[in-house]
């Protein structure tokens, strides 16, 4: 990890416009080549706390994005708008920029302390007052419904593990130990129900022990799109005309035989046809609106050494369950 600060050309003052601009772009580069820990711009520097991610991981060695390149795509596109914005040439950023190794986590938490709380101790921004230009974790936790189709939306958040734990279904688990039934019908099982009653106390121990000592910390990333389904599958689209489409998720319907009367899900099957955007979803079953999906992934940062087998699949089941946390209907 490391602290990172560059300075404008000849101190020049950036603008409100001018900082949204720098905001973003750190935004936007976040989870594609760096983990964003903190960042901060202020009329004349900016500050941002980042630990670099792997471009490539070969047999023999482990290829990080460097610290010079991802200065050199920040500073060269924002200030190639910056200028343009505001119909300026020249320097926008000094050549200089200095950066800090973190050390331990006291060394972390003291950089991202002074990086968030800069704006007023600096006197820059009055006591009380927000200042737009400040970014972590909790902060973007609390942005409003409005400011979800930015690229600051999609930023990672940091979620309490025990926020999760209500939200499990604990089948999988049981299925990765090959003790099929469902939960909490499996606890009455003939066969196999007391040996998953003693795997499932000792999960518990387990997740009691992870969450109070914080040895996961869970991450996720969201983003809302407009969405049509086509088929199997369903096409997102830039904006709620639909007329540029994004990407395309490819899904899987259930492959299991069912007794009459039942049907093989997808996921496709939740999201308006593009054949008829307005119409209720296909399932035939529900009465349930919906031309919107909610993209999600969560992923863990290790704490402490989690090397039994209980411990790893644990971790997977709570992933599984992320969805569960932040899907929702329109």
């Amino acid at each position: 990890k490391y602290a990172i600060t560059w300075s404008t050309s000849d101190r020049r003052t950036l603008s409100e416009a001018a900082r949204n601009v720098v905001l973003d772009c750190i935004l936007y580069w976040s989870e594609r080549r760096y983990e964003l820990y903190a960042a901060c711009v202020m009329p004349d520097h900016v500050h941002i706390l980042i630990e670099p991610r792997v471009r490539r991981d070969v047999s023999h060695a482990t290829e990080f994005y460097s610290l010079t390149e991802i200065l050199h795509t920040i500073k060269s596109f924002t200030a190639h708008k910056i200028n343009e914005a505001e119909e300026k040439s020249g320097p926008v950023w000094g050549r200089e920029s200095f950066d800090r190794l973190i050390r331990s986590e006291s060394d972390l938490q003291e950089k991202f302390a002074y990086i968030t709380r800069n704006p007023w101790d600096a006197g820059v921004a009055p006591p009380g007052k927000d200042y737009p230009w400040v970014w972590c974790p909790a902060k973007e936790a609390s942005r409003p419904a409005a400011e979800t189709s930015t690229p600051a939306a999609r930023a990672p958040q940091t979620l309490a593990l025990r926020t999760l734990v209500d939200y499990i279904d604990w089948s999988p688990f049981f299925h990765v130990w090959e003790l099929r039934g469902r939960y909490p019908a499996i606890f009455d099982d003939p066969i196999v129900g007391e040996q998953a009653r003693e795997l499932f106390d000792d999960a518990q121990e387990l997740l009691e022990q992870i969450a109070a000592k914080n040895l996961l910390v869970a991450r996720g990333v969201y983003a809302f799109w407009s969405a049509n389904s086509v088929g199997d599958d369903v096409d997102l689209y830039v904006d709620k005309k639909r007329t540029e489409k994004l990407a395309t998720f490819y899904f899987l319907r259930q492959q299991m035989l069912k007794p009459a009367g039942q049907f093989n899900y997808c996921l496709a099957d939740y999201i308006a046809p593009a054949s008829n955007p307005q119409s209720a979803i296909r399932n035939p079953q529900s009465k349930i609106r919906n031309r919107k999906i909610i993209w999600a992934d969560l992923r863990f940062r290790f704490m402490a050494p989690m090397n039994s087998r209980r411990s790893s699949q644990l971790r997977m089941t709570i992933t599984a369950q992320f969805w569960r946390r932040h899907s929702r209907i329109d």
